[in-house]
């Protein structure tokens, strides 16, 4: 699959599903004029932890009605989700092939305390994207996009509880901490892939699709 132009809502540390559509797409707009919504990829991620699937979740303030708009949703810092996502990884990826390559930078997004979730996500965005070799064109939105005829639009399709609605997206097992204890679990967090595969990473995305030549 190849589009011209896509439609993402913002993401924490989003999924393997999302990079595959920022890669085969020419230019992708980040929707920044939207309400919040609960319980999506926009607070929270899917790791692979010693024990099985962990989600990691940020918690935000004015997040519990559907009219909480996106761009003023802002992080609870009285909550020590920090010291508790770091922690998480640190235990999950530490001994993967290149944790360290790729950690620090991870970690000082995440320790920067931005007030709003968006910042956050975009800071960690962009850090993840020149990991990849990323070239596509991401911008915020300067509306809210309400037809997207012409664009194809996965702000509310992509969820961490239904399987990847993107065509052509067949994830294919690469090596996992703990796969020979939990076996493989697909499309979780970016950084799952990175500190497995690490370089490897781009080619394993646009692998996904036997259509991408």
């Amino acid at each position: 699959m190849t589009t011209d132009e896509i439609v993402l809502s913002t993401a924490y540390l989003p999924p393997v599903e999302y990079f595959y559509l920022i890669m085969t797409s020419g230019r992708v707009l980040i929707e920044r004029n939207e309400n919040y919504v609960k319980q999506t990829y926009r607070n929270r991620c899917i790791i692979a932890g010693p024990n099985g699937k962990q989600t990691l979740v940020i918690p935000v303030l004015h997040g519990n009605t559907s009219k909480s708009h996106i761009a003023a949703t802002e992080i609870d810092y009285s909550k020590r989700w920090i010291p508790v996502h770091i922690g998480a990884i640190e235990s999950s990826y530490r001994n993967s092939p290149y944790y360290d390559y790729y950690s620090d930078a991870i970690f000082m997004a995440i320790s920067r305390k931005y007030r709003y979730l968006i910042d956050l996500n975009m800071d960690l965005l962009n850090t993840l994207t020149k990991y990849l070799s990323i070239s596509s064109a991401i911008e915020f939105t300067t509306g809210y996009i309400k037809n997207c005829s012409k664009k194809e639009d996965f702000r509310y399709l992509l969820s961490p509880k239904s399987n990847s609605p993107v065509k052509g997206f067949n994830p294919e097992p690469y090596q996992q901490i703990f796969d020979e204890r939990n076996g493989f679990f697909p499309n979780l967090s970016i950084i799952d892939l990175l500190f497995n595969t690490g370089p490897g990473s781009t080619v394993h995305i646009l692998g996904q699709s036997s259509g991408i030549k």
